[in-house]
């Protein structure tokens, strides 16, 4: 909100003009922090005595005084012209916090259409639209002391907009704390009857704890037993395979060294199938005690590859001297 826009502008206009601010300038002017020992209008004199001692180039002295002022505000004073609504703030408490920052400095020295318009300036494209919708879009164009009492307005009504959805949260919360108190009300009662219930009848509610207590034991123990048959018969079963495989490989043992001893060197013009004289067949004994050697007949056996042994028949040139000999 900006004077010109006013129904009752103000005296004061921004000047257009440049003007070159030094800083030993700014340290020369005086401050105002809006305490109460302050007095505004001994610092606005006090200030008009300091600018008309110097004078910076062709600016004139009003110049100055428009560019200068802002560096004597400091503290409290600053806050009015500074201020800023918070994010998430409602109206009615961003208007009491304005209210609040212009009453701790009650000697500012600022209008009352300055005042409007560092609070319009200060506040949330929201709350602007709040007030334009409030009166109609009619807000610019009134004087200063009505868009202040159109602003306490504002805020005296959103505040009762704001405690009647407080007492609607209030309400909800009450109803469900209360549905919440019945709910443990029946639980309760509902242990009450059920106790109740198994104190009159103590022989029942006996079996029922023996069934309770000694349930678990027996599944346990049952359990373990079946446990127990699984393991033996595991065992079983792993010892059978043992013995089977041991005897199996006995046998291949057994069948390896037979093929070995029957795998012999056959002779030249000879197959396979022909059998072998055993060469222990026939031995030579000479006899003790310088006697001539004899020859003993020994019998012959052969031993064929499936493992069946075959007595060798004598021939008839062994048996030819024994028949000459006996006649």
């Amino acid at each position: 909100m900006h004077p010109p826009r006013m129904s009752a502008p103000s005296c004061i206009v921004q000047p257009t003009e440049q003007l070159v601010i030094r800083p030993h300038i700014v340290a020369l002017l005086p401050t105002f922090h809006g305490m109460e020992s302050e007095n505004p209008y001994a610092h606005i004199k006090e200030f008009e005595e300091v600018c008309n001692t110097f004078q910076e180039g062709r600016a004139s002295i009003d110049l100055m005084r428009h560019k200068l002022f802002a560096f004597t505000l400091k503290d409290k004073a600053k806050q009015i012209s500074n201020f800023l609504a918070k994010e998430n703030e409602k109206f009615y408490e961003c208007w009491e916090r304005y209210m609040e920052t212009i009453n701790s400095c009650p000697y500012h020295g600022f209008d009352t259409w300055l005042l409007v318009s560092y609070l319009y300036d200060g506040i949330s494209s929201s709350m602007k639209q709040l007030l334009e919708t409030m009166c109609e879009g009619d807000f610019m164009s009134k004087n200063p002391k009505e868009a202040m009492d159109l602003l306490s307005y504002v805020a005296e009504v959103s505040r009762g907009w704001d405690e009647l959805n407080a007492r609607e949260e209030d309400i909800d919360m009450k109803a469900k704390v209360a549905a919440m108190a019945r709910r443990l009300e029946e639980l309760e009662m509902k242990k009450i009857r059920e106790v109740q219930a198994i104190s009159e009848t103590p022989v029942q509610a006996m079996l029922y704890y023996e069934r309770l207590c000694w349930r678990p034991e027996i599944h346990q123990r049952s359990a373990q037993s079946k446990n127990d048959n699984v393991e033996s018969i595991l065992n079983k079963m792993m010892d059978g395979m043992q013995n089977d495989l041991s005897q199996k490989i006995d046998n291949l043992l057994y069948s390896i060294s037979r093929l070995t001893n029957l795998n012999t060197v056959q002779e030249k013009g000879k197959f396979p199938s022909q059998p072998h004289q055993n060469p222990k067949g026939i031995h030579e004994v000479e006899a003790q005690g310088g006697e001539s050697s004899q020859v003993r007949e020994v019998k012959v056996v052969i031993t064929l590859r499936s493992g069946k042994e075959v007595d060798l028949p004598t021939s008839k040139q062994e048996h030819e001297p024994e028949s000459e000999a006996e006649k």
